[in-house]
């Protein structure tokens, strides 16, 4: 591994605002104003950062690439985004050295981009030039790989996300845990349908309501909703935790949970949470609120023990919880969605691109 030096750019930004209180405070006595830092830092990466922060990370990473090129031989060239300057560097050292080139974007860029924002036709035709020129481009779900592969004219690789669990893990907890592990992004997420659905059982007095682990940060507007909900004695979060602390808390659970997009645009049904592959080599029972039609429903529909459901359908909710809560654990084909698997799925990209068979 080579590490290249970056010029920070929100370091400098940092340094600006920095001077500009120092000045303030010299002339008036007093600190610039959390506002005013946040906005000067705003409007530095809405109109100095193009196509990303990380563009101060081009020349020397670029440098570094040409001295490996000059003194090794290599078959292809690999660049991963997010960042895009990764595939500028990328670009630059195919065409120096001659070699194919493999761009792989995880997650859309220019088309996050406000519609107002001053770099989103610039950045969206430079998403265009790369889709076209490299050799070959990946991209994890099968929706973006019909919406790239229709606006750029070409083939697109798919290679999705995998696991790296060794088989079904089973430490059942004491009282039954639904888990959601990761983050959860209010406005675009929901999981009201599963509030109102622990709500019906508690009024059906059946059993002991499980209580509801957030694996992570918990958002306000979660705290608020249960809270609202007269839940909040049953749901508690971890905070951020070490990767093996996480899966640990996944495997003893009793159900796993997560949640779809809003939205039926390319964007919302072409997400596929990581998180997911990891959830199928648990064999925990799944429950997915979420559209239908997108891309981690369709996986999630292929293996046992997935319940799949609207984001507002509580009554579908109290219904798969009470057959998830007494289910156990699952057998899953996911050999094929391991990290391994996805590696030799990667491997055979490379080697076409590099013109093996």
């Amino acid at each position: 591994m080579v590490r290249a030096r970056s010029i920070e750019l929100s370091q400098i930004g940092r340094g600006i605002v920095r001077a500009k209180g120092s000045k303030g405070e010299r002339a008036s006595g007093a600190g610039p104003s959390n506002g005013a830092r946040a906005a000067t830092r705003a409007a530095a990466r809405r109109y100095l950062y193009y196509p990303d922060g990380q563009v101060g990370w081009y020349p020397a990473a670029v440098l570094a690439g040409l001295r490996l090129l000059r003194h090794e031989r290599f078959d292809v060239v690999y660049s991963s985004s997010h960042p895009l300057t990764a595939h500028l560097i990328a670009r630059t050292l195919s065409r120096r050295g001659k070699l194919p080139w493999v761009a792989e974007f995880r997650d859309p860029w220019s088309d996050r981009l406000p519609a107002d924002h001053p770099h989103r036709r610039r950045t969206m035709r430079l998403e265009a030039a790369i889709g076209r020129e490299a050799t070959q481009v990946i991209v994890p779900t099968p929706t973006l790989a019909e919406m790239w592969g229709e606006r750029w004219g070409r083939e697109i690789a798919l290679v999705p996300n995998g696991h790296d669990l060794d088989g079904p893990v089973r430490q059942r907890p004491e009282r039954a845990t639904l888990t959601h592990v990761g983050t959860y992004y209010p406005g675009k997420q929901s999981f009201r349908a599963l509030w109102g659905a622990l709500q019906e059982l508690a009024r059906s007095g059946e059993a002991e309501l499980p209580r509801v682990r957030f694996v992570g940060e918990l958002p306000e507007e979660i705290r608020q909703e249960v809270g609202a909900a007269g839940l909040a004695t049953v749901v508690e979060a971890t905070g951020f935790i070490p990767h093996a602390d996480a899966m640990r808390s996944m495997a003893s659970s009793t159900v796993l949970f997560a949640s779809g997009f809003a939205g039926s645009d390319p964007l919302s049904l072409g997400v596929i949470p990581a998180k997911l592959f990891e959830y199928l080599a648990t064999g925990l029972p799944i429950l997915y609120l979420g559209n239908p039609e997108d891309d981690a429903a369709k996986l999630l529909r292929e293996q046992p023990g997935c319940f799949v459901l609207e984001p507002d359908d509580v009554a579908g909710v109290v219904a798969a919880l009470r057959v998830a809560l007494a289910a156990g654990e699952y057998e899953r084909d996911v050999a094929s969605l391991s990290r391994r698997a996805r590696t030799a799925s990667l491997a055979k990209v490379l080697d076409a691109a590099a013109g093996r068979t």
